[in-house]
């Protein structure tokens, strides 16, 4: 990813950061970090934003040698594929949580079943 190519695209469209951050609804601060490199990399919702917002293709802002043969419906396939393992992600980690909160509550029965076993047979000792 270029950031250079996103200023330079909004240069020839007469945008200034200030106005790009407006336009696309995040601070000027996060763009700032972004465009630096500061932050991690840019969403690609973000970038569809911000191409859509100066007019320009998404191709534009990438190096288009690295990125030779891949087409606007194969970024979408790959797009959605991503949205699919997030999904699945996200459904495992739910699973995971509950799971997790099945067996603290069987912990917690069996120290508590412990317990009462230990009283028995302190009772039992006296």
């Amino acid at each position: 990813m270029d950031y250079n190519r996103i200023i330079q695209e909004a240069k020839k469209k007469n945008v200034s950061m200030p106005s790009l951050a407006k336009m696309i609804n995040v601070s000027k601060t996060t763009l700032y970090k972004s465009m630096s490199g500061e932050t991690e990399s840019m969403k690609i919702e973000t970038l569809e934003k911000i191409a859509e917002a100066i007019n320009v293709p998404l191709r534009n802002f990438f190096d288009p040698e690295a990125y030779d043969g891949v087409t606007t419906s194969g970024i979408e396939e790959m797009k959605k594929k991503i949205n699919d393992q997030m999904a699945v992600i996200d459904y495992l980690s739910h699973k995971l949580e509950e799971l997790s909160r099945k067996y603290d509550i069987e912990i917690q029965m069996r120290d508590n079943q412990i317990q009462k076993q230990k009283e028995i047979i302190e009772k039992r000792s006296k």
